[in-house]
């Protein structure tokens, strides 16, 4: 699923936070 843009940008914030929530509950550094 490879989007252009801001969409590509989107998806991918939506899926690292997804990540670190399921998969690597960690502290977020930021």
């Amino acid at each position: 699923m490879v989007s252009a843009g801001i969409d590509n940008d989107v998806n991918l914030l939506v899926n690292f936070e997804d990540f670190n929530a399921v998969e690597l509950p960690r502290p977020q550094v930021g």
